[in-house]
């Protein structure tokens, strides 16, 4: 499932929920829309588990947070960077080549990265 179409589906969602609010349903039909919705949010981290898998950086980019989630990351300290300083500590024996050429580049990618992230904390 795509981001996107996930995202048109959770608007629906709340849309079918604010309607049932308003027309006064029975609580039988609010339980099946919130577990509807429930179960709609563990697909989306069902996602972001495979995700995480196959490529944590991507997982981490903004695209896959909502703007809240990112706030509260930032907010809380957490920036991507941080990433790369954990992915700096793996031992260069345990990568294979390609794995290797690219873990070689974080170095002055981290430096990059704390240079921006000082500039946008002050």
């Amino acid at each position: 499932m795509e981001y996107g179409h996930w995202v048109e589906k959770q608007n629906t969602q709340i849309n079918e929920l604010r309607s049932a609010l308003q027309a006064h349903v029975s609580d039988i039909e609010l339980r099946m829309l919130v577990e509807s919705g429930l179960s709609h949010y563990d697909d989306l981290f069902h996602i972001k588990a495979i995700a995480a898998k196959s490529d944590v950086f991507y997982l981490m980019s903004g695209m896959w947070k909502t703007s809240a989630e990112r706030f509260f990351l930032w907010i809380g300290g957490f920036r991507p960077s941080e990433l790369l300083k954990v992915s700096s500590h793996v031992e260069a024996s345990r990568l294979d080549m390609k794995t290797f050429s690219m873990f070689m580049q974080i170095g002055p990618l981290i430096c990059l990265c704390g240079i921006c992230n000082s500039s946008l904390s002050y």
